[in-house]
């Protein structure tokens, strides 16, 4: 009891007086407060990107949240939102086999600081399991937007000039964070709609505003200025032609799943039906170069237009040496959004809350026409 005050491992006096305060008082309905009072005072510290072994009897301070939503599973772990306890920050907390996600570790542990790449908070082995926390925490990831974009709170009463300001917004987010990747020598190797997290910045239901974040570094590679990677890992459908020939795969490669990207979004900014992609682009994009070429000269004609469907064919040559850098498709993506004079920022701002909700279009439905492009 060092200087006269009441103290345990790893709490602070005053919350160890406030867990104290309720002892006399061991009512039901205090009960559930106590408890998470004493589970707070006890739980071990992390200081900023800390790993420690946890022994059985003791406890993290990332408790799980229980909403609807709060729970994502992938190929290699699960995933739940969690708490900090003594805080009101959120993170995502990825758990699975020690072996598996410790790559992902070593490659969290080195992420540059970007709003566009998850941040490690901390990590921990307990009970035979790695656990990773990051940041953000997100509901929504780009592949369920483009599935139904009705998930992004907003979307559904938004205007077409502030969908449209989003999604190219977008575009040259993930350009600028993929470029950041690239600059400390990580390529992300499994660039997909469903490794993009959609972090909802939005303090209510009907602003239309969300921060794109690339996550799931599992198959992530550091990697020198001469050395390149062999083969696949990454989705098919997303893979770059060299990739799947087992040939040597370098950032060029990051750059061509990005430009997939790029097209499906460049689909939605069209108000185009997402079927009608994949029916010309059934089974990846690099086995596909004629479907991929039809539908890039289904986008319109304008000089906003005319500057996407530009960088995005760059994006996917079939040759990785006629690719641009992702801090080239960055600049390149800067010039052409002025022509829309849409300012290039991480995530738009906040449009003021709409009076009356407007139809939202099917964009998975292959059963009506192309409504009108929501950027012209």
């Amino acid at each position: 009891m060092p200087g006269g005050k009441l103290t345990s491992p790893g709490s602070e006096p005053a919350r160890v007086e406030k867990l104290f305060q309720y002892v006399p008082c061991l009512k039901p309905a205090y009960l559930d407060e106590l408890l998470e009072w004493q589970s707070d005072a006890l739980a071990l510290r992390f200081a900023p990107k800390q790993h420690r072994v946890v022994e059985k009897n003791e406890t993290v301070p990332f408790k799980g949240v229980r909403q609807p939503g709060g729970i994502r599973s992938g190929a290699v772990g699960r995933v739940i939102k969690v708490r900090e306890a003594g805080t009101e920050l959120f993170f995502a907390r990825k758990s699975g086999d020690i072996k598996a996600l410790a790559p992902e570790l070593d490659i969290l542990r080195g992420l540059p600081p970007s709003d566009h790449n998850v941040s490690l908070r901390a990590s921990y082995v307990k009970d035979g399991s790695l656990h990773l926390v990051v940041r953000p925490w997100a509901k929504t990831d780009l592949s369920q937007f483009i599935s139904n974009p009705e998930v992004l709170p907003g979307w559904a009463t938004g205007e077409n000039v502030q969908k449209s300001a989003l999604i190219v917004g977008w575009l040259n987010c993930l350009a600028v964070g993929l470029a950041k990747l690239h600059a400390q020598h990580i390529k992300h190797k499994d660039i997909k709609p469903a490794n993009i997290l959609l972090a909802d910045t939005s303090e209510d239901d009907y602003t239309l505003n969300a921060r794109p974040v690339f996550c799931d570094f599992g198959l992530s590679k550091l990697f020198s200025e001469q050395s390149k990677t062999v083969g696949g890992g990454c989705t098919p459908y997303y893979q770059a032609p060299e990739q799947l020939e087992g040939r040597h795969a370098g950032r060029a490669a990051d750059v061509f799943s990005l430009g997939c990207v790029f097209l499906e979004l460049a689909f939605m900014l069209a108000n185009k039906k997402r079927k009608k992609l994949t029916k010309r682009v059934p089974t990846g994009f690099a086995s596909s170069p004629e479907g991929v070429g039809d539908c890039i000269a289904q986008l319109p004609t304008s000089t906003f237009w005319t500057g996407l469907k530009e960088v995005v064919g760059h994006m996917l040559k079939a040759d990785p040496s006629q690719r641009p850098t992702a801090h080239n498709v960055s600049r390149q993506l800067a010039d052409i959004s002025a022509m829309a004079s849409i300012a290039v920022h991480c995530y738009a701002d906040a449009p003021p809350a709409p009076t009356s909700p407007q139809n939202s279009q099917d964009y998975d439905s292959d059963s009506s026409e192309d409504g009108e492009p929501l950027l012209c």
